[in-house]
């Protein structure tokens, strides 16, 4: 028995709760008297006599550490009200530093809140980190200049989904779903919406129950489906009133009636993944009950699947490309998975990051700004807290009070910073491209409000720490004589602004980079002229119009408006460059057969009417334009691009070549300039253009007016034509031509003007600093300059001495960013545009533009300081 040990948890609980001085004493006791009671009665008395003594103990000791805590907190809480009494106080410090905190709290949080709802949030359906995103891929179409970009993202058509469902074995779900735009008709004005056609199995894969009504049926799908609907939330309050009736009542898509069968929840939103801009859809349908083709070549479904716990997604997709690929040549198909979060968000990642990644670099310049004025703060509270060291508080004391005094301010610049958080939230939306998934979903939500007090928080601490080291360094609790020294911490202070002049400048260079890419892409000529170019997108419906009659109610229309007043021009194309429409056909070149290791030729195809590249201003460069006479021709006729006959035709001879496209010939009557269709920076893709009256497709078209009218005028005069034409015709996306390419630039846009905002609003906290350092610097030698002006010194010649010591630290922050501005530069790459990533011209500028806003600000100081009376100086002292 005399090896037995006191229970090893109990020892634990004594050590760690009762006092410090008493420990050795206790557990020594406890220990005897557990020896000799285990050999008396045994071990298992033993330990309930220990526990019991442990209970008795642990009273008092508990009582003890309470009081300790108690203590502390009033301790915290009597600091606390003196640092705001001493803030207040310091109004100026406190005002300034709370402006300064507020802006990069404010704009950091911003920031975060795009970066938390297009990245971070979870996803809105259960599971949804499940969800993945499967695609057909054709790799024999990479390399190709029309085929290249899409090889790797092909949808699935019907047929396909039913033979991967059957075959799968990796997904718990897979659903299909596609998007297409109808009218709704039967209402007082039609209005175009987005439609979604859906399989029976999506909503249960989503996790999404109906909030009114139910879902599809299992045999609600395929060829014949009923014509059922489910409509959002958002119609059922809006265009429905919120009806408790809802359920039973028919809607009219393109005039043919379909019976609400449900009510989507509020916030069902799920994007197709070819237009991450779109809108939601107003209305879900089962596939086949629009009678659309549902055939092996009809490739127009984003197909999901909701991934089993103890599958790789590796896995999956190997599955996938077996089944997908069954019947084919080997190697010329393949499958494509994505978790559907990384699909949506892929594109939209690396910008945010970047934009993240200067916000952060402007809240360190703001916290060194803060950093700065608290360390000149301290210097003039040498004597204060010299007194309280002498008195007998601590160093720990005293080091604590300047720690809760940083704090309590960065609670107020939380505060500011929220209120700038709000406003720029409602800003950015305004200002972020059509593409960036869920930027409908930014909002302060508790886990943003909880990022800006713990931001608020982390940097009073380290802003906090400038000061508290200073302290710790100089002479701050020695003597009171040694506390009328000079100041101390002015090392530190300059070091903060070589870092502030160095981040600053990183900014500026990016900035510069940024917004010469948009200057760069304004000056691309994009192919036409698209002054007093209004557009606007007609729809007819395959089901209530045939080809024959929808061109004759397109023509219809452009000839009533050829006669209305201020109407200079008119002509449609099947999409208006920059729209983000259209679509690519191969053909065969009549005469030149194409080897089987060869691509098939492509290019872009826009139908026009002829007058079309007059109308917009594409030039001739070759042969003739179309004409009205051309649709009685005995052979079609097309007109190509200068780049499309130039990559067919290199030796020029191209003027009444055939190629075959839809089992005709067509003959090439005319070569026009090249346009760029998608973007300012994408070169232009070789293009041909079919006449109207012969197209294949002649339903969906884009109404191109040429006017000096103001665009509201134009947009009633359009709606008013085509009412009176077919009142069942909605007139939809009325914009300019200049707007649409302002808009394929946003992006850009929208990189280059926050980080040019951020660049300039560091650098007036970088001047802010350089200012306050050197008016510190005059005021400490006071009574220096005082009494060599009463000597006789020239005062210019005191400013230029004080301007050249303090931009020598300018000087080294400037060249520490140089080097800092050229890594940025390379990695902005991505980015730019026309410009190197070592542009001089964009460095230089934001060298410049530093250097001289920093001279500035010491100019200013130094000469505000050495204005003083010498006399009265003197006499300060």
């Amino acid at each position: 028995m005399t090896s037995a040990r006191p229970p090893r948890l109990a020892a634990w609980l004594l050590a760690t709760i009762v006092a410090s001085d008493d420990r050795e004493h206790v557990l020594g006791d406890f220990h005897e008297e557990y020896l000799a009671m285990t050999a008396a009665r045994g071990r298992g008395a033993a330990a309930r006599w220990y526990w019991a003594e442990l209970a008795r103990a642990l009273g008092p000791a508990l009582r003890r550490r309470g009081e300790g805590m108690r203590s502390a907190v009033a301790d915290l809480g009597r600091e606390t009200r003196q640092s705001v009494r001493l803030l207040g106080r310091r109004p100026g410090l406190t005002l300034s530093a709370s402006l300064t905190l507020a802006l990069g709290i404010g704009l950091t949080t911003a920031i975060f809140s795009v970066l938390h709802a297009v990245l971070l949030k979870p996803s809105p359906y259960p599971e949804g980190d499940r969800l993945v995103q499967v695609w057909n891929t054709y790799p024999g179409w990479r390399g190709h200049e029309i085929l290249d970009a899409y090889w790797d993202r092909v949808e699935l058509a019907y047929p396909e989904y039913r033979s991967w469902r059957a075959g799968q074995t990796s997904f718990e779900e897979v659903a299909i779903f596609g998007t297409t735009r109808m009218t709704l008709t039967g209402l007082p004005t039609p209005d175009g919406v987005l439609v979604g056609s859906a399989s029976v199995s999506l909503l249960p894969l989503l996790g999404v129950q109906p909030s009114m009504g139910r879902g599809l049926a299992a045999e609600e799908e395929g060829p014949g489906a009923p014509r059922v609907a489910l409509i959002s939330d958002g119609e059922w309050r809006g265009r429905f009133g919120s009806d408790a009736r809802i359920i039973g009542r028919m809607i009219e898509l393109d005039g043919i009636p379909y019976t609400i069968i449900g009510v989507l929840p509020r916030g069902f939103h799920l994007r197709p993944m070819a237009v991450p801009g779109a809108e939601p859809h107003a209305v879900w349908i089962p596939i086949g009950a629009l009678g659309e083709e549902l055939d092996a070549g009809n490739h127009r479904y984003d197909a999901l699947g909701r991934l089993r716990p103890d599958v790789t997604l590796e896995g999956a997709r190997k599955e996938a490309e077996r089944v997908l690929s069954e019947g084919t040549r080997p190697g010329s198909r393949g499958a494509r998975a994505l978790y559907r979060r990384d699909a949506e968000t892929g594109s939209a990642r690396p910008p945010l990051l970047l934009l993240f990644g200067a916000v952060c670099v402007l809240m360190l310049i703001a916290c060194g700004n803060v950093a700065m004025l608290l360390l000149g703060e301290a210097a003039g509270r040498s004597r204060e807290l010299a007194t309280r060291s002498a008195i007998g508080a601590g160093r720990w004391r005293i080091v604590r009070q300047l720690l809760v005094e940083s704090t309590v301010l960065s609670l107020l610049g939380v505060c500011g910073g929220v209120l700038v958080a709000a406003w720029s939230v409602r800003l950015l939306p305004r200002l972020a491209p059509d593409g960036l998934p869920m930027s409908d979903s930014v909002v302060l939500d508790p886990v943003v409000l909880g990022f800006a007090v713990a931001l608020g928080l982390g940097t009073g601490v380290v802003f906090g720490l400038a000061p508290v080291a200073a302290a710790w360094g100089g002479h701050t609790f020695g003597d009171l004589r040694a506390a009328h020294g000079p100041p101390r911490g002015r090392t530190l202070q300059r070091s903060v602004l070589v870092g502030q002049v160095a981040l600053s400048l990183v900014l500026l260079a990016g900035a510069g980079l940024l917004v010469r890419t948009v200057a760069a892409l304004g000056a691309v000529a994009p192919g036409f002229e698209p002054r007093g170019l209004v557009t606007a997108r007609l729809s007819f419906s395959p089901s209530r119009n045939s080809s024959e009659q929808a061109t004759r109610l397109h023509l219809e229309i452009v000839d009533a408006l050829r006669g209305r007043a201020g109407v200079d021009r008119v002509t449609m194309t099947s999409a208006m460059p920059f729209s983000g429409g259209g679509g690519s056909s191969s053909f065969q070149i009549v005469g030149r057969e194409v080897g089987p290791d060869e691509k098939k030729p492509e290019a872009n195809r826009r139908t026009v009417l002829p007058g079309y590249h007059e109308a917009v201003g594409i030039p001739l460069v070759a042969g003739r334009h179309l004409t009205a006479a051309d649709r009685d021709a005995e052979a079609p006729v097309i007109v190509v691009s200068e780049s499309l006959a130039a990559r067919y035709w290199p030796d020029g001879n191209v003027l009444g070549r055939r190629i075959t496209r839809d089992r005709r010939n067509w003959e090439i009557v005319g070569v026009v300039g090249d346009v760029r269709h998608e973007h300012l920076a994408t070169a232009p893709k070789p293009t041909f253009y079919v006449p109207f009256e012969v197209a294949e497709s002649r339903h969906d078209m884009t109404l191109v007016v040429a006017s000096a009218l103001p665009t509201h005028e134009i947009a009633g005069l359009l709606r008013a034509t085509v009412a009176a034409v077919d009142s069942d015709v909605p007139v939809e996306d009325i914009a300019t031509a200049e707007s649409l390419i302002a808009r394929s630039t946003r992006a850009e846009r929208f990189r280059s003007v926050l980080l040019a905002a951020f660049a300039l609003t560091a650098t007036v906290l970088s001047a802010v600093g350089l200012f306050g350092v050197t008016t510190r610097l005059v005021t400490a030698r006071r009574r220096e300059l005082g009494i060599r002006v009463a000597l006789g010194a020239h005062r210019a010649r005191l400013v230029r001495g004080l301007v050249v010591a303090e931009g020598r630290f300018l000087a080294v922050g400037i060249l520490l960013g140089l080097a800092g501005a050229v890594l940025a530069g390379r990695a902005l790459t991505a980015f730019l545009f026309g410009v190197a990533p070592s542009d001089p011209l964009s460095i230089g500028g934001g060298a410049g533009v530093l250097l001289i806003t920093g001279l500035a600000a010491c100019w200013r100081a130094a000469r505000r300081g050495t204005a003083a009376d010498p006399v009265e100086a003197i006499r300060a002292e």
